[in-house]
């Protein structure tokens, strides 16, 4: 769901309406306030304020929010890491090796099949090594 503050006025009136009249146990606001309690403490890159959401979620009595919050303990030594290495100039994320996955999918999807495994290889590693290099490519050993 987008962040509260890329709502627009009528957008956040319409929030505030759903809430008032089809969200009679209070999970759904429940709900929003933990997720943008957590994308703050993300953007503040605050653990303690992390440990403050899991903990409410274990109090919550909606089973969801409750595995909302066993969710963020699996995910704690990741979360932990990236609060503590990433900074304002350098974000901690995996979007190299996610790119690097996606381009080999497409090398696949683009191939119908191959037959000889090595041909395979290379042309990953066309793709996402040697995209910007200049080196010969016909020399390459598998």
């Amino acid at each position: 769901m987008t962040r509260e503050q890329n709502l627009s006025g009528i957008q956040k009136l319409r929030l505030n309406q759903v809430f008032a009249e089809f969200d009679y146990r209070g999970y759904l606001a429940e709900t929003w306030t933990l997720k943008e309690d957590f994308m703050d403490a993300i953007n503040a890159r605050d653990v303690q304020e992390v440990n403050r959401i899991i903990q409410d979620c274990k109090e919550s009595e909606h089973h969801r929010i409750q595995q909302f919050g066993r969710t963020l303990t699996n995910w704690y030594s990741g979360i932990k890491g990236y609060c503590e290495h990433s900074t304002n100039e350098f974000k901690f994320t995996n979007a190299l090796t996610e790119g690097i996955n996606n381009s080999c999918k497409v090398a696949k999807r683009q191939s119908h099949g191959f037959k000889n495994k090595d041909n395979y290889l290379r042309k990953i590693f066309v793709k996402c090594i040697l995209k910007n290099t200049k080196e010969n490519l016909f020399s390459l050993k598998f």
